[in-house]
């Protein structure tokens, strides 16, 4: 997971396209939730930055969730609007939006060592209309429909055969 950041920020000292940026910075936000969300800590570097040393970025758990949120919301406009298996499109900004703010509230609750804390959680209303709104994004898209076969987005070949995956490598 560390390594699909890193990589996602090599591509910044190569020049990128706006789109290629924004592509960078998808992955970067969609590693970096799942290192959130395992090890509640977003580690990261400047491009460029020397490798012996300690990242430059360690984010906690409510300000890494609101760092993957920001650099997702800031993207979307700049990523392709059409569905590409393996690509970052607005999609699957959308639908990792949708799970970010879903669970805003867990990541948000930490004690006074930063460490999670157990529930009940607050989740606010605008952050639940957050997931409803970009939820109704994608569905309105029209790339997407359930497919008869549940087991179909799971098969080796669920890239051409499911009609339900939204980010599939």
């Amino acid at each position: 997971l560390n390594q699909g950041v890193f990589r996602a920020i090599q591509v910044f000292e190569f020049s990128p396209t706006t789109q290629q940026a924004a592509e960078a910075r998808f992955l970067r936000a969609f590693f970096s939730f799942w290192v959130l969300d395992t090890w509640g800590v977003v580690l990261g570097r400047e491009p460029g930055e020397e490798l012996v040393q300690p990242p430059s970025s360690n984010l906690g758990r409510a300000e890494g969730i609101d760092f993957i949120i920001s650099e997702l919301e800031d993207i979307l406009a700049d990523l392709p609007d059409t569905n590409t298996n393996g690509r970052a499109t607005k999609n699957a900004a959308r639908a990792l939006l949708m799970k970010a703010y879903l669970n805003k509230a867990v990541y948000k609750a930490t004690g006074a060592d930063g460490a999670a804390q157990a529930g009940p959680f607050n989740h606010a209303a605008a952050d639940m209309n957050a997931v409803i709104g970009y939820a109704n994004e994608i569905i309105n898209s029209g790339q997407f429909e359930l497919d008869e076969d549940y087991f179909d987005s799971f098969r080796p070949d669920n890239a051409s055969l499911s009609s339900e995956n939204i980010f599939v490598i």
